[in-house]
């Protein structure tokens, strides 16, 4: 079965909080803060996800489907 992460800009505590609220208690929901690095805090280092550049645009919320692996085999 799917799951579904509603991913908030980082810096909008505020809509975070309210999406969490709103989506307590609801199976297979998950809101979450971007954790990525903003391009201005970019330094050169070893590999890791979060480094992506965050490119928002106007959106102030991103919902994402995760497949669970088994879920890829059937």
């Amino acid at each position: 079965m799917p799951s579904y992460w509603i991913v908030v800009q980082r810096d909008n505590r505020e809509l975070l909080e309210t999406l969490s609220v709103a989506f307590r208690g609801r199976t297979g929901f998950s809101v979450v803060a971007d954790r990525r690095r903003t391009p201005h805090a970019w330094r050169p280092r070893a590999f890791e996800r979060r480094e992506a550049q965050a490119v928002w645009g106007a959106d102030e919320f991103i919902v994402a489907e995760r497949l669970e692996p088994d879920c890829l085999l059937a």
